[in-house]
């Protein structure tokens, strides 16, 4: 009878042992489960935080995207620049003509050379004047009739030179004094396209 007792005792320390070995490895489980889910979740933790280069690429990203808003936006303000540039040109281009210069010009008409034998004394070495002559006329004035009557303004001209001497005509005064003789003497047979002034844009004597 003690023999079965101790017997039960035995048991029933052995199964005490065994229960306490299966709560230790309940628990161990347990720790062992909690740290791998710890550890799963930092790694998760670890993966949704951004890395340096994401955030790099994130900023090129941005920038980029920033950039080209604001290149956008320009393009969108200019453009509304641009079309009211437009129009404010049509209002401008409807007003009117451009204003021309005022000028008192009238049309200038280059004649041939003219090569004239001046007056010279008896004995003396003939001489001559090269010259090219512009006529001016008046502002407005029609040049029809000074284009039918030119041969009468060359001979004007050449009669003129013929009556002059070298000596005349080596001055200025004396230059000038012919322009005015050739203008008054044109404007005494042109009925409409008068003479407003003479030009002399070359002008030798011979020697």
């Amino acid at each position: 009878m003690s023999e079965e007792k101790a017997a039960g005792g035995d048991l029933g320390g052995g199964g005490g042992t065994s229960k306490i070995v299966l709560i230790a490895s309940v628990v161990n489980m347990v720790a062992t489960i909690g740290v791998v889910a710890v550890l799963m979740l930092s790694n998760q933790r670890e993966k949704s935080q951004p890395t340096v280069d994401d955030i790099v690429k994130g900023q090129a990203k941005g920038g980029h995207g920033g950039e080209g808003g604001h290149g956008d936006a320009k393009a969108e303000h200019g453009g509304g620049e641009h079309g009211g540039g437009e129009h404010g040109g049509g209002e401008h281009g409807g007003g009117g003509k451009p204003e021309e210069a005022v000028t008192d010009a009238g049309k200038i008409n280059a004649l041939d050379p003219f090569t004239v034998n001046l007056t010279t004394g008896i004995g003396t070495t003939p001489r001559y004047v090269r010259m090219n002559v512009s006529v001016e006329l008046e502002q407005g004035v029609p040049d029809k009739e000074f284009d039918i009557k030119l041969p009468r303004v060359r001979d004007t001209i050449i009669n003129l030179l013929n009556s002059k001497k070298a000596l005349e005509l080596n001055s200025v005064e004396g230059r000038e004094q012919l322009k005015e003789e050739i203008k008054k003497s044109i404007n005494v047979f042109m009925m409409q396209s008068k003479v407003k002034g003479i030009y002399f844009t070359n002008f030798a004597i011979s020697n």
